[in-house]
């Protein structure tokens, strides 16, 4: 395993960019949303990447770490 000085890379997505991520405290746990920004925090000891995102199915922002977000892929 590579070892970095982040906890998540924020090279792996753009502002803009649909992402879809799990969160178990809602009824329909894949949720979905618009990059807005990606931002370092230094907590625990570390530096941890979120992005903060604009959640498509609610009209709320999100910050969620990098590491649980996935790409939305088009079928081409």
């Amino acid at each position: 395993m590579k070892i970095t000085e982040n906890f998540g890379s924020e090279s792996k997505f753009s502002i803009g960019e649909l992402v879809w991520w799990s969160d178990l405290r809602e009824k329909d746990r894949k949720q979905f949303g618009i990059i807005e920004s990606i931002v370092k925090k230094y907590e625990g000891g570390r530096i941890l990447v979120f992005a903060r995102l604009f959640c498509v199915s609610k009209p709320k922002y999100e910050e969620i770490l990098v590491i649980n977000l996935h790409k939305v892929e088009s079928k081409n």
